[in-house]
């Protein structure tokens, strides 16, 4: 995106403002949305004269039409289970900027390339393992049941064993799409549309990419 101090710039799912320390510098007016309240607070707390942080829905971007130079979402469709969700998303993207204006989505996650993408993710997962060699691992949180008022009852009549620890196993999640998604949206919809390489220095590059929307 060819963006200059005089720009308008959106980002949808900001969290907690990364990238916004990195364009907001070199942009006129930088917003960013998330749905989550407590990241936005962080962002805030960045103090970027240029920057403002809302709550919002990326399907329900409370904006007028061509509002923006350009949009950008990054690194958040591997939360969507399906691609619908992101396509609700593109389309009010696409509704706020203004014609000529760029909608990027980055780093996708290719879903004809998941098992290189597995393969690279457990090799950065066994890095940061042994920088956290010495610390204990983290198996499973145990999450205390709280009694109901019958199993009160119990316990103090002497009934009842203490509440068993439920054991929660931590996990991610991550959801991968077809590149061909992007490009028969961007056909129904009308609107040149592109997909290209990652940046050549994230560790994903080759099992993920980028698709770019040019707004009419």
């Amino acid at each position: 995106m060819q963006l200059d101090q005089n720009s308008k710039v959106l980002e949808v799912g900001c969290a907690a403002g990364l990238l916004a320390l990195l364009v907001a510098p070199n942009v006129g007016k930088y917003v960013g949305v998330d749905l989550a309240e407590t990241p936005l607070g962080v962002a805030r707390r960045l103090d970027l004269p240029n920057a403002e942080f809302r709550q919002a829905a990326g399907e329900n971007l409370q904006f007028g039409d061509r509002e923006f130079d350009a949009a950008f979402c990054y690194d958040v469709f591997s939360n969507f289970p399906k691609f619908q969700t992101g396509e609700l998303i593109i389309r009010e993207m696409l509704r706020v900027v203004r014609p000529g204006g760029r909608v990027l989505i980055g780093s996708v996650p290719d879903r004809s390339k998941l098992e290189q993408s597995q393969q690279i993710a457990a090799q950065l997962a066994a890095g940061f393992g042994a920088q956290l060699a010495a610390r204990p691992p983290l198996e499973t949180m145990a999450k205390q049941r709280k009694p109901n008022s019958l199993a009160k009852v119990a316990s103090y009549l002497g009934f009842a064993k203490d509440a068993p620890a439920a054991q929660i196993r931590p996990e991610i999640v991550s959801y991968d799409f077809l590149k061909g998604d992007f490009i028969d949206l961007g056909k129904r919809l009308r609107v040149e549309t592109q997909i290209v390489d990652i940046h050549p220095r994230n560790p994903y590059l080759g099992t993920r990419f980028n698709v770019i929307f040019v707004a009419k």
